[in-house]
């Protein structure tokens, strides 16, 4: 956590010097076991421009938060238990009381056409901070409530439309795919991504 409010005020000081800073609504539609496990979230989130809102290619970075509410109250499982007197079958459950994603990402936008209003191609880089509540039984086995943390690293592949207003003002939308793993667990997580973004260059006020 410590590291990410350090990047956050490297960031504001870069935003600061370059003045085009953006704002960020996405929603988040988990997918795989990811989506097995949570809803549909929204997403908000600061974008830092280290390059201008005229130019073709676009680098910034942002940082973003996430809410993830379980799809279940309870989700009940099962655990194998081996021994001398054969092998058992245990019942299991696991409670996710709260799921928060905070991303960190630099990333990078090609504007395909040299016009107001363009098609927009982008890739990016992004790690995650999961920090999570959860309840787990193991039937006379585990019973345990953790609050704990996850890293990722990831990447997003994204395109879609960008408008710029004049020079001052830009709006972005755009859809996407994200896909990460784990540092600690090894967990993939992906989910796509479809995002809204208004972009204000301070520096033309």
């Amino acid at each position: 956590m410590k590291k990410l409010l350090l990047l956050f005020l490297w960031l504001s000081i870069s935003a600061y010097a370059k003045a085009q800073i953006g704002l960020n609504l996405a929603y988040t539609k988990p997918s795989g076991d990811f989506g097995y496990l949570f809803k549909p979230a929204q997403a908000y989130g600061l974008v830092f421009y280290s390059s201008t809102l005229d130019e073709r290619f676009q680098l910034s970075y942002g940082l973003s938060f996430a809410n993830y509410k379980a799809r279940r109250d309870t989700f009940f499982a099962y655990g194998i238990q081996g021994g001398g007197s054969g092998t058992k079958y245990l019942p299991a459950y696991e409670v996710w009381n709260s799921y928060y994603i905070i991303s960190a990402r630099a990333q990078g936008d090609y504007l395909i056409l040299d016009k107001d209003f363009t098609p927009t191609i982008g890739l990016g880089l992004l790690f995650n901070t999961a920090v999570y509540n959860r309840d787990s039984e193991l039937k006379t086995v585990i019973n345990q409530s953790e609050i704990n943390n996850d890293l990722f690293i990831g990447y997003l592949v994204k395109a879609g439309l960008l408008y710029r207003i004049n020079d001052t003002y830009q709006i972005k939308l755009n859809g996407g795919r994200v896909r990460s793993r784990s540092f600690i667990t090894g967990v993939n997580q992906s989910y796509y991504n479809m995002e809204l973004e208004f972009t204000i260059d301070f520096q033309e006020l």
